[in-house]
């Protein structure tokens, strides 16, 4: 064992804490971000108001029914890029999108 092995190791040790920092800063801030604009539409939640236990499961259920799932990558149909497209939408300019990470407002279609 040289005198450099242990200080390579630490030094991996390191990256990978300030690698695990970084992703961990990054998911607090983006569910901060989130939390900061989203809430369910007026009334959504009627249905399932004052229910308990299967009543209640069933109200939930019936809200949720008609979702769509979408897939993180397809050749054939729509996937995550292209929901981002529509979820990210700049409602002031819709040619555009917020960039969750950035101040700048990239064109529609050039959103990764």
């Amino acid at each position: 064992m040289t005198h450099s092995e242990p200080l390579g190791k630490a030094a991996r040790a390191a990256r990978r804490l300030h690698h695990l920092f970084g992703i961990s800063l990054f998911v607090l801030l983006f569910a901060l971000d989130s939390w900061s604009f989203a809430a369910e539409p007026p009334g959504y939640y009627a249905a399932a108001e004052g229910k308990t236990g299967p009543a209640l499961r069933e109200a939930l259920h019936q809200i949720i029914a008609g979702h769509s799932v979408v897939t993180y990558s397809s050749s054939t149909r729509p996937d995550t890029v292209d929901a981002l497209k529509v979820l990210d939408e700049d409602p002031a300019d819709t040619n555009n999108v917020f960039v969750q990470i950035d101040t700048l407002n990239p064109a529609r279609d050039n959103h990764p």
